[in-house]
């Protein structure tokens, strides 16, 4: 297929374990897209302060590794494109818009496609230098029942060996935390603009696949193909062998699209682990499909539960999530003033 025009590129994102995945695999069975799996590139181009400019080799190689590591499992052409930015003898110091279209064209060029596309669901605390880097791309937000996504949080944390063995309770307000992060972060985006961006329902997705793949045609204005349904049949798995945490997260990924929704009402929260949830996440969640997460009166008599609430809410309101990624970026901004 010859790319006989530029293509404007798109970028799937939501809160981790919202449907991104499916959505970024449909996409790529079409004849025309390439989907490029997560490479957090607008978090670490934030982080080297990189959005506009890349001046230093630190930076670039900075980005590589963090691409590679990223990409790390992934059954994608894509790695083989980080592993030769990686082995280049003159690396790239200059604009950063260039250096991404450099990048798109390349993997364009290797998948035999027109249109290029990404998924990374962190990328939705980037959106503003998203926006700023790529002004034409269109972004895809993927949203999903809260509940759905903290109990798929939840249990994709117990694989990480890193949090594996924080407590039930722990685990799940970590998953609260990143939720409401997420649904904010949007939320504050398109509130400025809505253009060039669409939302999709994993529910619906799920339930009426057909009807919520051909809207999304529309959206990137490409015609519907019936092999996006058989996603599924691919020749090969887009995890590579071996990487047993990321095939157990993915696993129903290998089945019918209908086969990967489940109801909230199975999701096996206690009581108090419900009107917490609910509490907690009613604040950012009023007006979507889900506003009926509605704080329980019960909630003032409940201390035990209030008392979590008050706590989660405070490091909620401090950022305490965010010091990390303030640090890393404070670190290389005296870097850039040090010309190292």
């Amino acid at each position: 297929m010859e790319n006989t025009k530029p293509s404007t590129p798109f970028f799937v994102l939501g809160v981790p374990r919202s449907g991104t995945t499916l959505v970024q695999l449909i996409l790529d069975s079409h004849s025309e897209i390439a989907v490029c799996p997560e490479t957090y590139l607008f978090g670490i181009l934030d982080r080297t302060h990189s959005n506009q400019t890349i001046d230093k080799e630190w930076q670039y190689f900075e980005i590589i590794r963090t691409l590679e590591q990223r990409l790390a499992g992934f059954n994608d052409l894509a790695v083989d494109l980080v592993e030769e930015l990686k082995n280049s003898k003159s690396p790239y110091t200059g604009s950063t818009d260039a250096f991404l279209r450099q990048i798109q064209a390349s993997y364009l060029a290797r998948k035999n496609k027109r249109i290029c596309g990404e998924k990374t669901p962190e990328h939705i605390h980037f959106l503003a230098g998203l926006r700023g880097i790529c002004p034409e791309a269109k972004i895809i937000f993927v949203i999903r029942n809260p509940f759905s996504v903290i109990q798929s949080l939840f249990k994709s944390q117990r694989l990480s060996p890193a949090v594996s063995g924080y407590s039930r309770s722990t685990l799940i307000r970590r998953s609260a935390l990143m939720v409401r992060q997420g649904w904010e972060d949007r939320e504050s985006f398109l509130h400025q603009s809505t253009e060039n961006t669409y939302t999709i329902q994993y529910e619906k997705l799920t339930t009426s696949p057909q009807e919520e793949i051909r809207r999304l045609c529309q959206f990137l204005e490409v015609p519907f193909e019936e092999g996006m349904l058989a996603f599924h049949k691919r020749d090969e798995s887009f995890i590579v062998e071996g990487h047993s945490s990321k095939a157990k997260i993915h696993a129903k990924l290998s089945q019918n699209i209908q086969q990967n929704t489940k109801s909230p009402s199975d999701l096996g929260f206690s009581s108090d682990e419900q009107l917490w949830l609910k509490s907690f996440l009613a604040p950012c969640l009023k007006g979507s499909p889900y506003q009926d997460l509605q704080v329980a009166e019960s909630l003032r008599w409940n201390w035990r539960v209030l008392l979590q609430l008050i706590f989660a809410t405070i490091r909620y309101r401090f950022k305490i999530f965010r010091w990390r990624e303030w640090i890393l970026k404070a670190r290389n901004y005296i870097r850039l003033k040090l010309r190292r």
